[in-house]
């Protein structure tokens, strides 16, 4: 008798479809099938797929020669040795692998099951509690507290390597760790952290060396790990939000299932201890930005065009929940005034989310929007919303949606029209109660009389249409914005700069600024790195780039040669970069050094290219 049989728990699209029991020594899976065999029939699912065998001490698979292969753990087999925890797939069907108890050399415990430490009496522990409930009320610094907690546990349980880390939100790698050692450091074991954020339960061995599934941990073999065990932290929702992990490393310590159920109680314990540290951490941080916020969101600038968008703004802000699309060069402040139109209105107290269409790829874009469940896809670890379900009762911003696909406006000309979502991977529509503004800096009415947008989304977010001035039409707020920028930067980068001379500023002034307000803040900050003193002057501002309206004459080009040729490409090259570097040594008044930072070469280059060019300072 071999006790009891293993199991495999099948799974097809995400639903469990049934238990099989394997109480035979082998064991055959396909999709024409008599007798004791495991019958998965599905397209791409060979008559007789695979095969699992028992050999007296280990359970292994094989594919049987099949043209679309066997896969244990995302990893195409045609053998494998098979252990508890391992994923088998075979066409659309997902076989989970439970291993006798016999096989197993680890306790697993499911730390969101009620637990209770087995010897509350104990006074080492009744200390431990004591001494983390201490801990909870005293620190409200995520690392302090995290910092604080592996020290007691370490002692507690005197363990060669206690490790806690919390996990980032793609709950992969590690945001914070905190790492305590004996002796000198050695890292845990990556395998069995890995195993415990995969299976999400709670892994204890008494002699990892012997562990079949930690045979191939590197740092098992390298340290000679002994003893180990390690648990999971939960948040409030359920979502694993990351690890504890202790070790020894002598043979004559041992750490029993006793211990695991306490460390377990201790976990939960933790996790709401760092739950309320991070949102102590939020709420200071949070109070800090608006503090150094100068208060509401404002357009700066107080010409004729300036003003009369702040009043249009106020104007379709407040009196409606139409949607709104904004129109404008590329850097001419279109989130800005997004942001205004969003603060002026009876959503303002709601969430703000933006997207950025031009930079999702069009495979994205639908799970960008809408969401997805866990396990929609091959990547999808964990469900996620949507930025519509992210916005609900807010305002939803899609930038440069003029250069969305065909099939993405689709899928928002629906969610517009009924106001109904669905994530993917799910059946179930729910409500999102979103004001859409989009912006652009194409001509939409001329994109669809292309075919390139649909003419009923048009309509539908161009309820009301605000046009955003660029900056050469309204000049006179260039002085008020220069002024913006060189104090919001003067702090940033620990200049003595305070203000701008009047020369600088009739250069910025005559400039037609193909960027907009972007490229003068670009300006102004690159310009702020230059100068010693209090004024920013002509020579501070960098190289300005030219629009294709500007008149200015391109460089000259070379002579012709006596012999009448035209000159070369390399002749016209060497022209201008000549001419450039004349320019940027004029404007760092011969400064060599400033000049060869600007042009970004080494001090050494730019002085052969003076040489060879015959460059006169």
């Amino acid at each position: 008798m071999r006790g009891k049989m293993p199991e495999l728990t099948i799974y097809r699209d995400q639903e469990e479809i049934g238990c099989k029991e394997i109480y035979t020594e082998e064991v055959v899976l396909g999709s024409a099938l008599e007798g004791t065999g495991i019958l998965l029939d599905a397209p791409g699912v060979a008559p007789h797929h695979a095969k699992i065998t028992y050999n007296g001490k280990d359970y292994s698979i094989v594919d049987l020669k099949t043209e679309s292969g066997t896969f244990v753990n995302d990893e195409k087999i045609l053998y494998k040795n098979l252990v508890e925890g391992d994923v088998i797939r075979i066409g659309p069907f997902r076989l989970h692998f439970h291993a006798p108890p016999e096989t197993r050399i680890v306790a697993e415990l499911d730390p969101r099951e009620p637990e209770i430490p087995s010897k509350a009496s104990d006074r080492e522990r009744l200390t431990l509690l004591y001494q983390i409930c201490e801990t909870i009320d005293l620190i409200y610094d995520p690392e302090k507290l995290l910092d604080k907690s592996a020290e007691l546990l370490a002692g507690t349980f005197d363990a060669d390597t206690t490790f806690i880390g919390l996990l980032h939100m793609d709950g992969e790698r590690f945001d914070l760790t905190v790492e305590k050692a004996k002796e000198k450091p050695c890292p845990p074991s990556s395998t069995l952290i890995e195993w415990v954020k995969r299976n999400e339960k709670a892994f204890l061995t008494s002699d990892a060396t012997d562990d079949k599934r930690l045979k191939k941990a590197r740092s098992v073999m390298m340290h000679q790990i002994h003893s180990t065990m390690c648990a999971p932290l939960f948040d409030a929702g359920g979502m694993m939000m990351g690890i504890v992990y202790l070790d020894h490393r002598s043979l004559s310590m041992k750490f029993t299932e006793e211990d695991l159920r306490f460390l377990v109680s201790i976990c939960k314990l933790l996790s709401s201890a760092i739950t309320q540290a991070r949102r102590h951490q939020h709420v200071v941080s949070e109070n800090a930005a608006l503090r150094q916020k100068s208060g509401r969101i404002e357009l700066i600038g107080e010409s004729p065009k300036i003003k009369a968008l702040k009043r249009e703004i106020e104007i379709f802000a407040s009196r409606g929940d139409s949607h709104i699309l904004l129109t404008g060069e590329t850097g001419s402040g279109k989130e800005m005034a997004a942001r205004m139109i969003h603060q002026h209105s009876r959503r303002a107290d709601k969430p703000f989310i933006t997207l950025n269409c031009s930079a999702i790829p069009e495979s994205m874009i639908e799970s960008e929007l809408f969401g997805f469940e866990k396990w929609a896809f091959t990547d999808a670890k964990k469900a996620r919303r949507g930025k519509f379900e992210l916005a609900d009762g807010g305002t939803l911003f899609l930038d440069e949606i003029g250069d969305m696909s065909l099939s993405a406006q689709a899928k928002i000309l629906r969610a517009i029209e009924t106001g109904e979502i669905q994530r993917i991977g799910s059946e179930e529509e729910m409500h999102a109660d979103v004001r859409i503004i989009s912006a652009t800096h194409k001509d939409l009415f001329e994109e669809v009389r292309k075919g390139n947008f649909r003419e009923d989304l048009y309509y539908r977010l161009c309820t009301v249409e605000i046009k955003i001035p660029p900056l050469r039409e309204r000049r006179e707020d260039i002085e008020l914005l220069v002024k913006y920028f060189i104090e919001r930067f003067k702090h940033e980068i620990h200049t003595n700069v305070e203000t701008i001379s009047p020369e600088a500023l009739e250069i910025l002034r005559h400039h037609d600024w193909p960027g907009n307000v972007r490229e003068l803040r670009q300006c102004i900050e690159r310009a702020l790195y230059c100068p010693s003193g209090k004024v920013l002057l002509p020579e501070h501002l960098p190289p300005l780039r030219r629009s294709r309206e500007q008149s200015e004459e391109a460089p000259p080009l070379p002579p012709s040669t006596p012999e009448g040729r035209p000159p070369q490409l390399k002749e016209i090259i060497e022209a201008a970069e000549k001419r450039h570097i004349e320019k940027i040594l004029r404007q760092c008044g011969g400064k060599k050094s400033e000049a060869a930072r600007i042009l970004n070469i080494s001090r050494y280059t730019l002085d052969r290219k003076i040489a060879l060019y015959d460059i006169e300072l």
